[in-house]
């Protein structure tokens, strides 16, 4: 803000940072969600691999990649119980 006479207010503060964490970590310790990090997920009966790809990766467009890394033939019979791994985003989705 601006004072009565159209100067710029200043103001000062003491700060103390006990700790910095890199962001990767800090998002790791919080428990977000990060297309750049590896996730495992166990498919589930409402499960197919376009909704597991947006809900990991906030796109389904990642589904080939996905069914590829994990050398699924059928991406549209997933195994009940079976782990899969969603892979740290690279390059552009192959639809």
């Amino acid at each position: 803000g601006f004072d009565a006479q159209g100067n710029p207010r200043r103001a000062e503060i003491q700060a103390t940072f006990k700790e910095d964490v890199e962001h990767s970590k800090k998002n790791a310790l919080i428990g977000r969600q990060s297309p750049d990090l590896t996730h495992h997920r166990q498919v589930r009966s409402e499960d197919t691999l376009p909704i597991m790809s947006q809900k990991v990766y906030g796109s389904s467009e990642w589904y080939v990649q996905v069914a590829r890394f994990n050398g699924l033939d059928h991406f549209r019979d997933l195994p009940l119980g079976k782990n899969l791994v969603f892979p740290p985003l690279t390059g552009k989705s192959e639809e």
